[in-house]
Order: C-alpha cells, then sequence, then structure tokens
C-alpha cells in the first residue's frame, strides 16, 4: 500500500474517548490517548465487513492461521524466530500484564520498572498487592534522549524481594527505541539477579525512518528489536506482550498475545489464565483482522511510519524556531506516534512573584521542584493534570500530562501525531499562540 491509500477521519461523535472527551474549552483540538485518526487498512475492514454480514455472532472457534500470522511478522518485522508453542492469545495487554504478574510472582513481592513509564504499569501491580519500584530515566541534552541510571537499576534489581521487572519497548512516553546493547544488559542483569521479565512491546512497529534535509526518507535497515530476541538465556525469562491494537487502530477488537519460550513460564500463565476464566478469546472481528492485518498491510504500516516521522520533524521544526527554543525542547524521536516534550523552560521562563511575594506560575507544575512533593491541596497525585489544563484553557489543544507517567515527567507533556499534518498544523499554531500571549503578558509586567 502507498502513503495516499492512508484515509484521515474526522472521529467526533463517533463516541470515541478521544475525540468526545470533555474538555475545558469551547473547540479542542485532542491529541492525547494513544489511538489514531487514521482508517484502518482497506483489507482489515473488508474482512471486518465480510464476518459482520453473516448474521450469527456464537460461540467463535480461533483461526487456524492466528499463530503462523503472528510468527511470520516476528520473522519478517524483527528477525525473530518464535515457535508456535510459544504464542497464546488474551484480550489485551494490560490483562496479560496482570495474568503475567499474577503467574510468575507473589503479592508483596518488588516489580522494578523505568520510569516515567506508561501509567497502568505502576497500576496493575499495585492494584494486586506488589510493591513498585521506580527506576529513574533521566533526560541527558547531551545525548539528546533519555538514559538509564545502571546503578540504581541493578541495585533495585538485587533486592531480594523483587521477581520481575516490567520493561516499555520502545518506550512509552519517552520515545526511546532501546538500542541492543541497551537490551542485553538489561536482560543480563535480570538474569544475574533472577528477575523475570514482562516487556510489553505493544508500539513495536513503529521504528521511525530518518529524514534527510528535505525531509525526504533516508533508507534504513533498522529494526526493533525484542528484548527476547537478544539471547535464549535472556528469552529464557521473558515474556513478550504485544498486539495489532496500536498499529492498526482496533483496540476495541480486544485481541493481543504473549509469546513465552520458557515451558515452565507458560504452564504458569495458562494455569493463572485458567483460574480467571481469561484463556477463553472470543474476539470475533479480530480472528479476521489479525491474519489480514499482519498478511497484506505490511506496506501501510511503512507508510504510516513516514508519517509519524514527518510529524515528528514538523513538531520540532516549530518549536525550534529562536522565539520558542528557550520554552520547548523537543528530543529526537524514535518511535512510537507519542512525542514527549519538555516545557520546563517555559514553567520556569514565565514565571514571576506577584504583589504579595508569592512565586505565581502561569503554565503550572505539579511537583513542588524544592521538595519533590506534589503541590499540595492542587495536585491530585492520581490524575495530576495542573499543566495539561493550563494548555487546554488556554488554546484548546488537550495533551497527555507529563508527571501522569511519574515524577520525572512533571513539566513535560506527551502529543500524539497520529493525526492528519492539518490536525498537527492547527495544534502547533494554537500553541505558538499560547506562548506568544504568555511572553506578551510577561513583558507588559516587567514594565508596569
Amino acid at each position: 500500500m502507498t502513503f495516499n491509500e492512508i484515509t484521515f477521519i474526522d472521529r467526533r461523535g463517533s463516541n470515541s474517548i478521544k475525540w468526545d472527551y470533555p474538555a475545558k474549552h469551547p473547540d479542542p483540538i485532542f491529541m492525547w490517548v494513544a489511538d489514531t485518526d487514521m482508517e484502518v487498512p482497506r483489507p482489515v475492514m473488508e474482512a471486518i465487513r465480510k464476518r459482520a454480514e453473516y448474521p450469527v455472532f456464537g460461540y467463535t472457534m480461533m483461526k487456524p492461521d492466528m499463530g503462523e500470522s503472528v510468527k511470520s511478522w516476528c520473522k519478517r518485522r524483527f528477525d525473530w524466530e518464535v515457535d508456535l508453542d510459544w504464542i497464546s492469545f488474551s484480550t489485551g495487554v494490560c490483562p496479560s500484564l496482570a495474568i503475567a504478574l499474577r503467574a510468575l510472582g507473589h503479592p508483596g513481592d518488588n516489580v522494578v520498572l523505568l520510569s516515567p513509564v506508561y501509567y497502568p504499569m505502576t497500576t496493575i501491580p499495585e492494584a494486586n498487592g506488589f510493591h513498585v519500584l521506580r527506576s529513574p530515566l533521566s533526560f541527558s541534552k547531551e545525548t539528546d534522549q533519555w538514559e538509564v541510571d545502571w546503578a540504581d537499576l541493578e541495585a533495585k534489581l538485587a533486592l531480594p524481594s523483587t521477581t520481575q521487572f516490567i520493561l516499555c519497548n520502545p518506550h512509552n512516553p519517552c520515545g526511546r527505541k532501546w538500542t541492543r546493547s541497551e537490551l542485553e544488559r538489561m536482560g543480563q542483569l535480570c538474569v544475574k539477579h533472577n528477575v523475570n521479565i514482562l516487556s510489553d512491546e505493544i508500539h513495536w512497529d513503529f521504528v521511525l525512518p530518518e529524514l534527510d534535509s528535505e525531509g525526504k526518507i533516508i533508507a534504513s535497515t533498522t529494526k526493533h528489536v525484542p528484548i527476547a530476541s537478544v539471547s535464549d538465556e535472556i528469552a529464557d525469562i521473558t515474556v513478550t506482550l504485544s498486539a495489532p491494537s496500536k498499529t492498526f487502530n482496533i483496540p476495541a477488537l480486544q485481541l493481543s498475545y504473549m509469546i513465552v519460550k520458557n515451558k515452565k513460564m507458560n504452564e504458569a500463565l495458562r494455569r493463572e489464565k485458567d483460574r480467571l476464566s481469561a484463556g477463553y478469546v472470543q474476539s470475533i472481528f479480530a480472528f479476521e483482522a489479525l491474519p489480514v492485518a499482519y498478511n497484506e498491510c505490511e506496506g501501510w504500516v511503512d507508510a504510516i511510519n513516514e508519517h509519524y516521522a514527518r510529524m515528528a520533524a514538523k513538531v520540532r521544526s516549530f518549536f525550534s524556531n529562536p522565539k520558542y527554543s528557550s520554552l520547548v525542547y523537543v528530543p529526537k524521536h524514535e518511535s512510537t506516534f507519542l512525542m514527549f516534550i519538555d516545557l520546563n523552560g517555559a514553567i520556569e521562563h514565565l514565571k514571576y512573584v506577584d504583589s504579595e511575594g508569592k512565586t505565581v506560575y502561569p503554565l503550572p507544575l505539579n511537583v513542588d521542584r524544592r521538595t519533590g512533593e506534589w503541590v499540595p491541596e492542587v495536585a491530585d497525585p492520581s490524575h495530576p493534570n495542573l499543566l495539561t489544563d493550563a494548555i487546554t484553557q488556554r488554546c484548546g489543544v488537550v495533551l497527555h500530562e507529563g508527571c501522569l507517567f511519574g515524577k520525572e515527567g512533571d513539566g513535560w507533556v506527551r502529543i500524539n501525531i497520529a493525526a492528519k499534518p492539518e490536525t498537527v498544523d492547527e495544534a502547533l499554531r494554537r500553541m505558538g499562540v499560547m506562548f506568544d500571549e504568555l511572553l506578551e503578558e510577561k513583558a507588559k509586567r516587567e514594565k508596569a
């Protein structure tokens, strides 16, 4: 399929979580939750439509080509050889994460993760009685990416009560495509300290190509690296969780899969699924969609990755304007359609002291920089939204709050670029107007 066959759609009025969610603005642009504004590939839509025409939706057996389709996809896209008996299906990556935690650990165990990170990786373990230990990532302008604190990570993995390491690969929200050497180092630490790896790789199809100075795609052979593909000993302690849902915009079809080489781990997962009655998947339309998506729509995936690369370049170029470059920093973006953007410069530059001696933040923090604690009586640690609410109220662009993913993300926002170019352009224009107005307000205060 070619780029011209990607069709964007106005999702307003479709009961969409992304576009029909209440917002504190009369004309919002929603660029937050992680689904896309593209129609699913035409062959997938035709397969679903054909099944919908059959007027019974009763108990249905899974199609026999499901596992083969996943196996072939892993080989073609990632050079990863998996066996059919490693693959099992479930309703979603988040339920699978809960199943794996319960099957391979016990309430009270430590679970280590790299923070900031997709927030269900914190809430799911905590809801199941596990103790979450965050190993903080830190952003380096020298390397232009988020970096692992290897000493801190090993110290937490080495604790006797640590049994599992949750990895987000590629990383959401930071957009990191972990290198093979980084993954090998993480995996070897887990092997050394007898810690299982639960690797969420739902965004693994999004490796963004590089662009030249004219915006043309530079041919690249760079591929996503599943951590379980790095070595046999790492594969032996890893549960890989993925799905076609993010790639093909079909999360409502409720289908994911686990890839597990270790037979004992697989048996433990099966027992836990049986105990929870979670092993019987009945996603009729997903049974039709997955084989078609993986066997007929690979070119469509390449096309959307080119689109995401262009949108990421557009965002980075806009904020590199000298007028905004001291306010907003946009790191290089390697993977996913979710960009993580640093607004700490704007927060610091625009703050002022009022007539009563109180520091005022027109773009507010959720975390007190001096104490590291949540801003009292204002920020809600379970649903922090001070910064994004302020942005929405001023310009109508709805983003995801950075510290929702962990305190390390305070002052950052996540922006979803899986939209048509005109939507991205308008969101950037509005944010530019917002910053212009804030700078003008600052200048007026300083003259007064």
